[in-house]
This record gives C-alpha cells, structure tokens and sequence, in this order.
C-alpha cells in the first residue's frame, strides 16, 4: 500500500495556501529589515519565500507544511536562527523543525541565510562590523 504522507520529506508537493497571516509580527520582536520583492519578510507567505530560497524551483515547497507547524513567517525563521551572530542558534534546529535532511536543499536554505542577514544584528553586534 501507498502510505498517505511520504515520509521522505520532499516527493508530495503541497498545494499550500494556507492563511498563515495570524500574527505576521511576532510577540513584539524587533523586525529584520530583510525585504524580499519590495515586501518586509514578515508579510511575505512562506510558500513565496521557499520558492525564493529555492532560486525560483518549487522542489522545496514540500517542506511547507512541516514549517506551518513552527513558524508563522520567513521572518520568524530567520530571526530564530540568530543569522545575526557567529554562532547563535544553530541552523540545525531549523533543519530538525522542517525535516530537511538533503544536503542540496540545506545548502540552499544555508545560503539564502547568509546571503539575507538581519539589518538589526548590526547595532546588536554593537556596529564594530570588520570591514
């Protein structure tokens, strides 16, 4: 028999569009500063956002749902991997949260972070950024 969810996190694509706008700014948290498309992240859905992270492929869609369940936006995720410091969260807990586990895809999720920063580390690293 064919089980109803693949459980290897990427063959069954969710036609997701879900209304996930429920707090689209978090319990008061600062906002990133990250634009994607002239929208602040914290209004962009995250089914555009993985399209982006993706380079415009959806093969990274089906870890939509699994993200739903612990982030409302992209800008959540990217404030909750502390993108701002050395170390800070590791990108890891995200990877455990949306069940990506293939290299390709971390890869990309890894360089959409660091290619988009968050503008407000810059005064929390008390703007002695190395140039």
């Amino acid at each position: 028999g064919i089980a109803p969810e693949s459980s290897d996190g990427c063959n069954g694509l969710s036609s997701g569009k879900h209304a996930a706008h429920l707090h689209a700014h978090g319990s008061g948290a600062r906002p990133s500063g990250v634009v994607l498309d002239g929208q602040p992240l914290a209004e962009v859905g995250l089914h555009k956002w993985l399209l982006d992270v993706g380079t415009g492929n959806d093969h990274l869609l089906c870890y939509e749902e699994a993200i739903q369940h612990h982030y409302q936006t992209p800008e959540e995720i990217l404030l909750s991997i502390g993108a701002c410091s050395e170390k800070g969260l590791p990108v890891d807990a995200f990877f455990q949260n949306a069940g990506v586990e293939r290299l390709g895809h971390r890869r990309l999720f890894q360089k959409w972070f660091t290619e988009h920063p968050p503008v407000t580390c810059h005064d929390i690293v008390d703007g002695s950024l190395n140039t």
